[in-house]
C-alpha cells in the first residue's frame, strides 16, 4: 500500500497517490488558441462520492501530464505507473513530470511546474 505522504502533481494542484484507481492516457484537444496539432494526455483518476447509488462513488479525473505523441503519453503513463507500484510504504515526496519523465521530488525540495 502507498503512503499517505507521497503526493502526485498534476494540473490543478496536488493529490495523495494512495487514492489513484487508475492511469489513463489518450488524445486530448487542448485549450490553447495557439497550439498547433493534437495533444495526448496522461491522466489519473480518483474516486469521489457522487449521488445517491448503491456504490455511491463516480470517478474524478485530473491531467497529469500533456506531450505531442502518443508513444509519449504511454511512456509517461508506464513510468507513472511504474513509480506508483515500485514505491515503498514509507515513501515521501511529489510525483510530477518533467519534461516527459516522471520523477519523484523528495520532501524539501523545491518542485518544478507542471507540464
Amino acid at each position: 500500500m502507498l503512503s499517505a505522504r507521497l503526493w502526485i502533481r498534476v494540473s490543478q494542484g496536488w493529490l495523495r497517490a494512495d487514492q489513484v484507481v487508475e492511469v489513463r492516457y489518450g488524445s486530448s484537444i487542448s485549450g490553447d488558441p495557439y497550439a498547433r496539432g493534437k495533444t495526448f494526455a496522461v491522466t489519473v483518476l480518483l474516486p469521489v462520492p457522487e449521488g445517491s447509488g448503491e456504490d455511491g462513488f463516480g470517478l474524478s479525473e485530473s491531467t497529469f501530464a500533456r506531450v505531442t505523441t502518443e508513444d509519449a503519453a504511454r511512456k509517461v503513463a508506464e513510468e507513472l505507473l511504474h513509480l506508483l507500484l515500485g514505491s515503498p510504504e514509507d515513501a515521501a515526496g511529489v510525483v510530477e513530470v518533467r519534461g516527459e519523465a516522471v520523477a519523484l521530488s523528495p520532501p524539501g525540495s523545491t518542485f518544478g511546474s507542471a507540464d
